[in-house]
């Protein structure tokens, strides 16, 4: 349903930015609603479940995150309002972070004030970073040790020689707006640098085609 699409994307959002950059390992993350009170909505209890889950687990990765909902009746900040409250509310923020920062945002409102929206970011990370404690905790308690996956090693040589002969076409080539075009503009950048490459450095093809794809992104 659309509204399970969306919900897979806000915990997705929360969490895809704090797995290892080099991580190529499938990971993947089911929430299953077993019940609803029709009270609380279950996207929010999703991404805290997905972070206990990770956070857990022996899976490399930075969190964990916490999410939650702030809504404002009457003028008053509430977290996580319930479904009653929300049709009172001026302001439907969802919110995901860690400790550090926020990695999710997901907004409605009925034209509250900028400075009333800045007021409820910073309401709602200082109740996340409650949360987000209470994660630690339990990780102290039952966590299992992260695997470590070693970062792959990099040909200093080729990184350098790519970024100086192709980087300023690369970044022409990404602002191409017509897709077709840009994929065939990227796909000449590619091959000119494995016909310059790849004869100094043998066996080396799928690097120097990563190193474009890197810059690509």
């Amino acid at each position: 349903s659309e509204t399970a699409i969306l919900s897979a994307r806000i915990i997705d959002r929360s969490i895809r930015s704090l797995f290892p950059e080099h991580m190529r390992n499938d990971v993947h993350v089911v929430a299953t609603v077993l019940s609803v009170d029709q009270v609380n909505a279950p996207n929010i209890q999703a991404i805290n479940a997905a972070s206990m889950a990770l956070t857990l687990s022996e899976i490399p990765w930075d969190g964990p995150v916490a999410a939650l909902r702030v809504g404002c009746v009457d003028g008053q900040f509430v977290v996580n309002p319930t479904e009653e409250q929300l049709l009172q509310s001026t302001l439907d923020l969802v919110l995901a972070g860690h400790m550090g920062g926020i990695t999710m945002v997901e907004a409605g409102a009925k034209e509250v004030p900028e400075t009333l929206m800045v007021d409820a970011l910073e309401f709602g990370h200082e109740e996340i970073k409650r949360l987000v404690r209470f994660q630690l905790e339990a990780r102290e308690k039952a966590g299992k040790p992260k695997v470590e996956i070693p970062a792959p090693l990099r040909i200093e040589e080729i990184d350098e020689a790519i970024k100086r002969d192709y980087y300023g076409e690369i970044y022409e080539a990404v602002g191409i707006h017509a897709k077709g075009l840009r994929n065939e503009k990227i796909s000449q950048i590619r091959q000119r640098a494995l016909d310059a490459l790849e004869g100094g450095y043998p066996d080396s093809g799928r690097y120097i085609a990563s190193v474009i794809e890197e810059l690509v992104k």
